[in-house]
């Protein structure tokens, strides 16, 4: 960023006072009588309203992923939301009436759920500017440092999703002020102001742009997402996903986006002390080199691959020694570990498992968790996706974050592409093969969540096992 903009950003401003001649109040007119309903959108606002906040904002969600709905996932109901379920209803063969049946929200929900795992959409805590925002892994594959802030990019460079963050602004009005104007290859066709945030979106050349900043005691944060207007048509939505997920100060009220789906709470708080702080898309990251993962099993045990742990040497978990040999469940093991009282996984069932997530640690010193989309290799016992040095006995989950299986071995090695790590194929073992030894899981509850925000929360039931040597 240069010129006027750069200004814009590091400049200190000063408020300028205004002062206003008082006046009469006059008296306002009526505001004007809303048009009533007809019956069919009627039926659907009152089907809709009796739904708690949580699922309006997630069918809101899922409709933006099908390409029905461009609204703000805020949970109000409206005539865009109507028309959105409508054209979802058409568009599966439903009965068209703006109310969603079970097997049509279940439907959305799937269908909604595998546009984002073609996208590798996941929640990013940024280490470099504290922002949590949804991120498409699968198409901004570069990250790049820049001056106050990183870049996460495609590859050719014509998408891009900038995140800021600067020192607290003295005017933050004034900053909107300078924002909002055009300038050489630059129109803007939108603008929105808050105190504490604004909305800047427009045309730059022959790419869009979508700027939200906002303003807290710890400075400001924002992000800039661009991208080209001749692919518009596809990329709008993954624009709209963007800004549904963005939290400027993640664990606080400041500047909340009123479209987050329910309070998803960092996984620090749902585990034990121990347990990791950051749930982060594999982008860049440092290898993790003493360590590989397991799994806790509630009441003091933890599932592991038992291949993993013959390379670790002197294995520990949060300093004690643990017993290597444990109990055998076919090529897994379950280890006696007293010490964890983290939340026990959830079992999955047989059945198809295209679509998983991997979970393993990003460095012990940070002890960050990497969720990483992936593919199940058919009936190969495989598993694509991008891991890090210390992923031997990672859990593999389905979308509903329940276990399918268990990473055999860590990788000896990580291929990294662009500062990126690339996807690799590993063996796993499935969780039918050692089910029989474990023991018995309370059937998993029935939920509208989506996929990310469950393996996010699965992500609790990971545990660290610290090795004495490089594995």
């Amino acid at each position: 960023m240069s010129g006027p903009l750069r200004f814009a950003f590091i400049s200190i401003l000063l408020l300028v006072p205004q002062v206003g001649i008082a006046q009469a109040p006059r008296p306002q007119p009526a505001p004007p009588a809303q048009p009533a309903l007809d019956p069919v959108q009627a039926a659907s606002k009152a089907a809709y309203e009796r739904l708690d906040e949580a699922e309006r904002k997630a069918i809101q969600n899922d409709l933006i992923w099908t390409g029905d709905f461009n609204g703000v996932a805020g949970g109000e109901y409206g005539r865009r939301t109507h028309d959105a379920m409508l054209a979802f209803e058409r568009r599966s063969q439903g009965t068209p009436d703006g109310i969603l049946t079970p097997a049509e929200r279940a439907a959305l929900k799937r269908d909604a759920d595998a546009a984002r795992l073609a996208l590798r959409f996941a929640l990013l805590t940024d280490q470099a500017t504290g922002i949590r925002i949804g991120l498409p892994a699968a198409v901004l594959t570069q990250r790049v440092a820049v001056d106050n802030g990183v870049v996460y990019r495609r590859q050719d460079g014509a998408v891009s999703l900038q995140l800021t963050k600067l020192p607290p602004a003295q005017d933050f009005a004034e900053l909107f002020e300078r924002m909002r104007q055009d300038g050489p290859g630059r129109k803007v066709t939108y603008r929105l102001q808050r105190p504490d945030w604004f909305v800047v979106s427009g045309e730059e050349g022959a790419r869009k742009f979508y700027t939200r900043l906002a303003n807290g005691p710890d400075g400001v944060r924002g992000y800039t997402f661009r991208y080209p207007i001749d692919q518009a048509q596809t990329l709008d939505r993954i624009m709209i996903a963007i800004a549904n997920t963005f939290e400027p100060f993640p664990g606080t009220d400041i500047a909340a986006n009123p479209a987050r789906v329910g309070a998803q709470p960092p996984v620090g708080q749902l585990a034990a002390p121990a347990a990791p702080a950051l749930v982060r898309p594999s982008l860049g990251l440092t290898e993790l080199r003493h360590a590989i993962s397991g799994v806790s099993l509630g009441q003091g045990r933890v599932l592991t691959s038992a291949a993993a742990l013959r390379s670790c040497e002197s294995p520990s978990i949060a300093g004690q020694p643990l017993d290597p040999a444990g109990q055998a469940a076919g090529e897994a093991v379950i280890l006696r570990a007293p010490q964890v009282n983290q939340p026990a996984v959830t079992l999955g069932a047989s059945g198809a498992r295209e679509a998983v997530f991997t979970l393993s640690f990003e460095e012990a010193a940070q002890r960050s968790v990497i969720v990483a989309a992936g593919r199940w290799q058919g009936n190969d016992n495989r598993v694509t996706s991008a891991l890090q040095l210390g992923a031997g006995g990672a859990p593999v989950l389905d979308g509903q974050g329940r276990l399918v299986g268990l990473v055999r071995e860590s990788p000896k090695a990580t291929r990294m592409v662009a500062g990126t790590v690339a996807e690799a194929s590993y063996p796993v073992i499935p969780t039918d093969s050692f089910r029989a030894a474990l023991p018995a899981s309370p059937p998993a509850s029935h939920t509208q969540e989506t996929a990310p925000r469950l393996v996010n929360q699965a992500a609790a039931s990971l545990v660290e096992i610290r090795c004495a040597r490089r594995i």
